[in-house]
């Protein structure tokens, strides 16, 4: 009889500990749901899709773009860098008719704009992709593939989530959004303009460009592409932005890159045609119209592309948009077939 009953109330003190220690538990692990809850909502890559406000496409990395990729709802693919990766695709899509997804990243290699082609192919039934380039990515010297990695972030949430440098962005996010700072292009005088204009080509693009040599194993991988297009009905796309005189004026031509740019045009529109304005007579914008050397005035996070005042804003990036993304700009030339068929 008392043996029963000691069995018993043992068993009852160690339920009764059991469940305080649960209670304890639950009560520690508060902050932390709370913080991930925090880190979810917030987050800026949109990895759950479940963000509270609407911001646009995170510019610096693929990784939300690639898991928007994955619904399968693709249909005109973007690839790029920084200068294709600010377009919205709202404004794109409404005056060119096209249904425009855009995949490009900043700093994007050529390598990973072609690797990020074979994602979205994967798991979308595309119609056309419009892949943006330039001398700067086509050199053989800019050499990255960070997609692998992006790949295993996609589909693995675990990895994600406890990943430091992507609660670090949460918090940058969350700081310039209660501070109200956006990405907008610096106001200069001509004076300043032209001087960080010549800092910029000389620091930031020169050194990766001294010793200039073409990335050919790029333009086989670019060529399989256009194969693997054309055996799936893919039209392929090959975009070529322009850019401000101070890089030809403290790059290019110190250089000498011209024989090696018409040398690339022409072994890539063998097998894709090339929309060009990367070409130094190319004088439809001027340095006002840019933000540095690369980026048109308008090409920075921030900018409202669907205001009603977005064209009169930045009427030479609208201009550029409407021309290229529809194919037919006056300022283009056009390469097929190892040449120029229109100036």
């Amino acid at each position: 009889m008392h043996s029963s009953s000691y069995i018993s109330s043992s068993r009852e003190r160690r339920i009764t500990a059991i469940k305080k220690f649960i209670k304890k538990v639950l009560i520690l692990l508060i902050p932390v749901i709370a913080y991930m809850a925090l880190f979810i909502a917030f987050e800026p890559y949109e990895y759950f899709e479940k963000r509270v406000d609407g911001r646009e496409n995170i510019t610096t990395s693929p990784l939300q773009a690639m898991r928007a990729a994955m619904r399968g709802d693709v249909k005109d693919l973007l690839l790029g860098d920084s200068r294709t990766a600010h377009f919205d695709t709202r404004y794109l899509d409404s005056v060119t008719g096209k249904n425009y997804f855009n995949l490009a990243f900043g700093g994007a290699s050529m390598e990973e704009s072609i690797e990020l082609f074979y994602w979205a192919d994967r798991y979308n039934d595309l119609d056309s992709v419009s892949i943006q380039i330039s001398f700067y990515t086509i050199n053989q010297k800019y050499n990255l593939n960070r997609i692998p990695d992006m790949e295993d972030y996609c589909t693995d949430p675990l990895r994600f989530m406890f990943t430091w440098d992507y609660h670090a962005d949460t918090w940058k996010e969350l700081y310039n959004r209660i501070r109200g700072i956006k990405d907008l292009a610096p106001v200069y005088t001509d004076e300043e303009r032209e001087e960080n204009f010549r800092v910029y080509a000389l620091e930031s693009i020169y050194p990766m460009t001294e010793g200039y040599g073409i990335n050919y194993d790029m333009i086989e991988k670019l060529r399989d592409m256009a194969e693997y297009c054309e055996g799936k009905g893919i039209q392929l796309n090959v975009i070529m932005a322009p850019m401000d005189r101070s890089l030809w004026e403290y790059v290019v031509k110190p250089l000498d890159l011209y024989d090696e740019m018409d040398e690339y045009k022409r072994l890539i529109s063998e097998f894709a045609v090339i929309y060009d304005m990367e070409y130094e007579e190319m004088d439809a914008y001027v340095t006002s119209d840019y933000a540095d050397g690369f980026h048109m005035m308008g090409m920075q996070n921030g900018v409202d592309y669907t205001s009603p005042s977005f064209e009169t804003d930045y009427p030479a990036l609208a201009d550029y948009l409407k021309g290229m993304y529809s194919f037919s700009s006056d300022h283009m030339r056009i390469w097929k077939n190892g040449k120029v068929i229109k100036e």
